[in-house]
């Protein structure tokens, strides 16, 4: 952009075709932005899985799980390792976790974790 707008010295004679299609240009790049900023607020879900370092993307997963509701009665009380046994277990001993389309607790579909459903886990 400051390339398109900066540097062109204006002269009626000599640089009118080159000003007129900086200008332009600019315009449509900033048209572009615009659109692109504005179509950012209609995507509901990522396309591709997100990075699962940050604590974010790690949240977004989880969020409208069962989990939270199964793990957060008396959490705050527990120790450490009473919070490890209590997320570990299941009807076996170990809880089965589920990494795909879910239906969280809201009612809607969405890529997630949470528990699985018929001792079947990935």
């Amino acid at each position: 952009m400051p390339m398109l707008l900066s540097n062109i010295p204006f002269r009626l004679t000599l640089t009118w075709t080159a000003h007129q299609a900086c200008a332009w240009s600019a315009v449509s790049i900033l048209c572009i932005m615009i659109i692109t900023v504005i179509s950012s607020f209609f995507v509901r879900t990522p396309e591709m899985p997100l990075d699962l370092t940050p604590m974010a993307s790690c949240l977004y997963y989880v969020c409208d799980s069962e989990m939270l509701e199964q793990g957060r009665a008396g959490s705050s009380l527990m120790s450490a390792r009473e919070m490890r046994e209590a997320l570990t277990r299941g009807e076996e001993g170990k809880a089965m976790y589920y990494f795909g389309e879910v239906v969280g607790v809201s009612g809607r579909r969405k890529v997630g974790v949470d528990y699985a459903k018929g001792g079947a886990g990935v």
